[in-house]
């Protein structure tokens, strides 16, 4: 960023006493006094604080910019740490800067809406998995119960893989057989359906970077998890 450069030189540039303000151009032909482009110290602190507003979004971008898994899962955690940061500084912001900063807020929140979407994305990140983030536990309770909702969904169709069809179930070989595997489908789905409470209530213990490698090492142990955040990352 320019200006963050420019006040890595402001020592240098305030240094300059008024004799030693002027520079050669073309040879000396040309004299400019520097002392004529040099800002006030006004203007020095305001394009600080511009920088220090500006510091995070592009902490946000090059963090964007340079990851190895899904971006979704990291907007919503991002998006409202900077917005709440953001509105914690804006008491301390100049009143030059301050119209400045509100306009930037103001269209931080008009662009980037946090969607269903979103958050159901950012559950499958281990680091964010109970939304400690959102302030609303309404809707953190709706975001979780649409997640499991679509676990039922999923859990039925991987538990009837492998399952016999045809004359097997007009036998009687075929109906005890039947009534075994239904009684072993209800024991199943009471465990899967543990699956997903068991990681939404998971404590998180240490900083996970990668979320793709961390559900890959833990895919027998979480399988219809697992494969639910395949599909939102």
């Amino acid at each position: 960023m320019m200006l963050s450069r420019l006040l890595e030189l402001r020592s240098a540039i305030e240094s300059l006493s008024y004799t030693e303000a002027y520079i050669l151009i073309d040879d000396g032909i040309n004299l400019e006094r520097l002392k004529n482009v040099q800002l006030s110290r006004t203007e020095w602190d305001g394009t600080e604080e511009i920088v220090n507003i500006l510091k995070p979004l592009k902490e946000m971008t090059m963090v964007f910019s340079s990851t190895s898994y899904g971006i979704a899962v990291s907007v919503a955690p991002w998006v409202l740490d900077l917005e709440i940061a953001m509105e914690g500084s804006m008491a301390s912001t100049s009143e030059d800067i301050r119209p400045f900063q509100v306009a930037l807020l103001q269209e931080i929140k008009d662009r980037a809406v946090i969607t269903d979407l979103h958050l159901m994305a950012t559950v499958f990140h281990p680091n964010f998995s109970s939304l400690w983030f959102l302030e609303d536990s309404r809707r953190v309770q709706k975001i979780k119960e649409k997640i499991r909702d679509e676990f039922k969904s999923i859990a039925p169709k991987r538990m009837q893989v492998g399952q016999t069809k045809g004359d097997e179930t007009s036998s009687v070989f075929g109906r005890q057989r039947r009534k075994f595997d239904n009684i072993n489908e209800d024991t199943d789905d009471e465990e899967s359906k543990a699956e997903i409470d068991v990681y939404l209530g998971m404590r998180r213990r240490q900083e996970v970077h990668d979320p793709f490698t961390w559900w890959r090492e833990r895919q027998d142990k979480y399988p219809i998890t697992a494969q639910l955040a395949r599909k939102y990352n």
